[in-house]
């Protein structure tokens, strides 16, 4: 039997997308609204980071990130 940990209400195959971690258009919901990834794009949507691709382009992933326009409430 295998134990999720303290959260096991947190199921990682929940984040995959076809068997991997997507930041792009491609991502899950769930990967999309949580925390990590919110903390980690936040306001990355207004950035230009290579010439000729769009705002938020994520040149380590070579994507697009899925989710630009984050807000966060405190």
């Amino acid at each position: 039997m295998t134990v999720a940990g303290v959260f096991s209400q947190v199921k990682e195959e929940n984040f995959y997308a076809n068997g991997n971690y997507r930041v792009d258009n491609l991502a899950t919901e769930t990967m999309l609204d949580s925390l990590m990834y919110q903390l980690c794009y936040y306001r990355f949507g207004e950035m230009y980071t290579r010439h000729g691709e769009d705002s938020g382009y994520d040149s380590v992933r070579n994507a697009v990130i899925g989710k630009k326009n984050i807000k966060l409430k405190m």
